[in-house]
């Protein structure tokens, strides 16, 4: 990275003095301005990535403290995740957050955590580096019971306290629609169900649950409406409209996509106070490069790189697109143009972030944004008449009726045929954009567009082939880490198989895009709570999915759940094989399965699974041992351990690191990790 920084700044500066040795001021100037801007983001990058030369202890529990900043999630089994902001680690202030995840015990003080609320506990934590390719602000995780946290005070700010009302208020006058609306409102998902969480994202309208341009936009032409009709003045009618994009950017925790879209359209309220046209692009050029001086690593924030590159899609193609559909209605004909241009910018991060693509999205959102606008303007209205008059929360209960639309409309367009495709790209697909440039009018070798044009979509479509071409067949075994959580991928003959806890989704996914797959033929669960039952039906809702099996003398107790979502279930005792060549193994409660494969054999243990109580005969066949954590045991077989912070005598023999994804080749042992 230091070596590209000291290239791009030599040619700016190398620009600036041959500009300035041809005394030509204003590009001498932009350069300048330029090597300034850029050796300050640098500079703020490489801080914000630092430690600081802190490091924890991995085998050590630590006093921590933090304020509740955002909610994270609410899991189907009782665990809460929440994100802590300013936070001391054994009375040292750290940079960064943390993720804790609370587990329930009767969920009495998780009901009550809100926004602000200072919190304790004690435990060990997990610590992990923000990284270029990845970056993140959450630099530690950690997961308490709900009896381990401790109250610690905390003073709530306004906009934490008006966060805290909102909620409680929507959710209370409209029941789980309250959860939409306030995700709607300020982008917190987290109170959203999964099962409307996965329709919008299928139907392609996940964006209206995440605060971003569009919602900026309705809000400025709600305003616009609104003082045109008071007949306010050019100069006051911007102040109110700068100062409302201001507190909406407070209130959306100064999300990359609310930023970008406020400063373009205070660029644009700019631009006509002084009587100068309006320049999109320039506005979204000057919009991005603020908030990467000040945010370096909004870079890699996904939200972020969907919002620009929706608007510059649209910048770019809404023109050439709308030609193509001239016979339709002008209005019509704009509306999807719009649409599939904006699809077009968010394509890259969708495939090489997701891997998924919503097909009917193109369409779906030119009735749902119509039918959103009026909901967003609408709730947001009736909220602030409710929160100021509390006795007048029926206007929120009526308000409700159009979004009710759009949760119908997103379910039944979720339910159609192939209505989200899974296809994997590598991050090479982010050259997309300025190929989509060279595409544009804006490239000025017009005749060169007949090549470019085919060229760019031959290029595109190669970097996807690419991607989903499967892994390897000689590496077989797939293996992420998870808290709490020990689950494998194993490629078989027979198609590809879960084993393990499996009570991650996202481990999951996470897994089957590492090996490029699917459809997952058959699970071997080591139990099936019906926590475990809902993550495997939600990811039965993206993937294919073949049989549940598990063993008999197990909980067992989400087998109703499975079956009313449709997936067959069988369970499994002592000496049943299976065609997988995975078999359960018991001494004489269960203890784990083994899979065998050309001579070579794997045990995998689930989470909280001793290998102690395996029995010496199915140790002795395995050369390859699944853990949660090394326990200093049989130190001669290669281990596949989630956490390497129970070490107890030497290390293992081979202790790789699988928290971005390792493959294993079960017949030479040799390791792969797997990411770009």
């Amino acid at each position: 990275m230091l070596v590209v920084s000291s290239a791009v700044a030599a040619i700016l500066l190398a620009a600036g003095l041959v500009a300035a040795f041809r005394r030509k001021a204003v590009a001498a100037m932009a350069c300048l301005i330029s090597l300034v801007l850029f050796s300050v983001t640098l500079g703020m990058c490489l801080n914000a990535v630092s430690d600081g030369g802190k490091t924890l202890a991995t085998n050590a529990e630590h006093r921590v403290e933090g304020t509740i900043d955002d909610v994270s999630s609410f899991g189907a089994d009782g665990t809460s995740g929440y994100i802590l902001d300013d936070i001391t680690v054994d009375g040292a202030k750290m940079k960064g957050k943390i993720r804790l995840y609370v587990t329930a015990d009767d969920g009495s003080l998780v009901a009550l955590l809100k926004y602000g609320d200072r919190v304790a506990f004690t435990a060990p934590v997990n610590e992990y580096k923000v990284s270029y390719r990845g970056a993140s602000e959450y630099r530690f995780e950690s997961t308490v019971g709900e009896a381990e946290l401790t109250f610690a005070g905390g003073t709530p700010t306004f906009f934490q306290r008006l966060h805290n009302k909102m909620r409680v208020t929507l959710m209370g006058t409209m029941g789980d629609l309250g959860g939409v609306a306030y995700a709607m409102l300020t982008g917190s998902k987290a109170y959203v169900d999964d099962g409307i969480r996965n329709a919008y994202t299928a139907s392609g309208i996940g964006h209206v649950l995440a605060v971003s341009g569009l919602h900026v936009g309705v809000l400025v032409a709600a305003l616009e409406f609104l003082l045109r009709k008071l007949r306010v003045g050019r100069v006051p009618k911007a102040i109110v409209e700068a100062a409302v994009l201001l507190f909406y950017c407070f209130l959306a925790g100064f999300s990359a996509s609310v930023v970008r879209a406020s400063i373009m359209c205070v660029t644009g309220l700019a631009a006509t106070l002084i009587g100068e046209r309006r320049d999109t692009l320039n506005a979204l050029g000057l919009a991005v490069t603020v908030i990467l001086v000040f945010d370096p690593l909004a870079l890699f924030d996904v939200g972020f790189q969907m919002s620009a590159g929706s608007v510059f899609c649209i910048f770019l193609f809404t023109r050439p697109i709308k030609r193509i559909l001239r016979f339709l209605p002008d209005k019509l004909a704009s509306a999807i143009a719009a649409s599939a241009a904006a699809e077009l910018g968010i394509l890259p991060p969708m495939l090489a972030v997701f891997n998924q693509f919503a097909i009917y999205g193109v369409i779906f959102n030119v009735i749902a944004i119509p039918v959103f606008g009026a909901c967003f303007v609408l709730i947001g209205v009736c909220l602030i008449i409710v929160l100021i008059f509390p006795a007048a929360g029926v206007l929120l209960t009526v308000s409700g009726i159009p979004l009710a639309l759009v949760d119908t409309l997103a379910e039944s367009v979720s339910r159609i045929p192939y209505a989200l495709v899974i296809a994997y790209a590598s991050n090479r697909l982010y050259l997309a954009y300025p190929l989509y440039f060279a595409c544009s009018r804006f490239f000025m070798l017009r005749r060169a567009k007949f090549a470019i044009v085919p060229a760019t979509a031959v290029i595109m479509a190669a970097i996807v082939a690419a991607g989903n071409v499967p892994l390897a067949g000689g590496y077989d075994i797939i293996a992420l880490s998870q808290y709490k959580d020990v689950t494998t991928l194993v490629r078989t003959d027979e198609g590809v198989v879960a084993v393990g806890d499996c009570g991650s989704y996202y481990a999951l996914s996470d897994m089957m895009s590492l090996a490029r797959e699917r459809r997952v033929a058959a699970m071997f669960v080591n139990s099936l709570s019906p926590a475990t039952a809902a993550a495997i039906i939600a990811f039965s809702e993206t993937y294919g999915m073949g049989a549940v099996y598990c063993p008999y003398n197990v909980d067992f107790s989400g087998i109703y759940d499975l079956v009313g979502a449709g997936i067959s279930f069988y369970l499994i005792s002592e000496g049943d094989e299976t065609t997988v060549g995975i078999t359960p193994v018991f001494s004489p409660s269960f203890c784990g399965y083994i899979y065998e494969r050309g001579g070579a054999a794997m045990l995998t243990l689930g989470y909280g699974m001793k290998i102690a109580d395996v029995p010496l005969s199915v140790i002795n066949r395995a050369a390859i041992v699944r853990t949660y954590t090394y326990s200093g045991e049989y130190g001669d077989r290669i281990y596949l351990a989630n956490y390497t912070n129970s070490f107890i005598g030497e290390r293992p023999m081979k202790q790789p690191d699988i928290t971005r994804g390792l493959a294993i080749n079960s017949h030479s042992g040799e390791a792969r990790e797997l990411f770009d």
